[in-house]
């Protein structure tokens, strides 16, 4: 069976994620096609996203306006640049580091994928959270009105306390 996917039409969230999520299924193996190709297609996805915004923001920052950039070009010199251009050695890096800057207006989506695959490293602001990047939220402080018994067993579960920093089960970051 053979499965034709389009990753043109570039601009919205949607291709934009759909280009990621092949681009790291092609690398892992799971998907046939060039990890390569899709994760280009997710950068140049997510850079029309903003067109013009991101176009405004080059020139502003730079302070050299030019006619000539668009997102496009924009994208086509980002993915140029040593730090960002495809490198199968660290192909999952890149692919998730991309992934978490797509969904950085998205809060939550964007901490969830640094929760699934570890990337990109964080940093934390020296006297938040005892110096850690959060790694579950916590239960609800109404819960245990509502749920007191089903409260104590997921937190006995958790084997530490109910906070930021106790990791879940399935949790393999580093």
């Amino acid at each position: 069976m053979m499965i034709e996917i389009s990753i043109h039409g570039r601009g919205g969230q949607g291709a934009v994620r759909s280009a990621q999520i092949l681009a790291e299924a092609a690398f892992k193996g799971y998907f046939p096609g060039d990890p390569e190709t899709f994760y280009n297609a997710g950068i140049y996805g997510s850079y029309a996203q903003y067109g013009t915004a991101l176009v405004t923001a080059a020139d502003n920052a730079l302070g050299l306006p030019s006619p000539d950039w668009t997102s496009d070009s924009l994208a086509a010199d980002f993915i140029t640049n040593d730090d960002y251009a495809w490198d199968v050695s660290n192909g999952m890096e890149l692919i998730a580091t991309q992934r978490w800057v797509a969904t950085f207006d998205q809060g939550l989506q964007s901490w969830f994928e640094w929760r699934r695959t570890g990337y990109p490293a964080l940093t934390v602001l020296p006297g938040n959270n005892g110096g850690l990047v959060p790694v579950r939220v916590p239960y609800p402080t109404d819960e245990a009105a509502r749920n007191p018994t089903s409260l104590a067993a997921g937190v006995l579960l958790l084997g530490g306390a109910d906070n930021l920093n106790t990791r879940v089960w399935w949790d393999v970051t580093p």
